[in-house]
């Protein structure tokens, strides 16, 4: 039987088996006023010879790979192509 299971990778705001059911939206109401915006800090330290790539995810959509010496400019616009994400600052 395991042969014969099919499933969809269902795009951003679809789910079910065949990506025919809308998600609700998660998290907190934009319409709600008089709150503050969340602020995200990342800081990353090397002790020693760095390199490689990190990701950065928000609600289950991960960037592309980001260099370790990325400017604050290529982090903004690697998170910015994120369908999750509306605004960065």
């Amino acid at each position: 039987e395991a042969s014969r299971i099919y499933g969809c990778q269902c795009e951003p705001g679809w789910g079910g088996y065949d990506c025919s059911l809308r998600e609700c939206p998660t998290g907190d109401d934009p319409l709600t006023t008089g709150q503050q915006d969340e602020v995200q800090v990342l800081e990353c330290f090397c002790d020693a010879t760095c390199s490689g790539n990190f990701y950065l995810s928000f609600r289950g959509e991960s960037t592309k790979p980001i260099s370790f010496d990325a400017s604050a400019a290529n982090i903004k616009a690697a998170l910015e192509e994120l369908v999750t994400l509306r605004e960065v600052t």
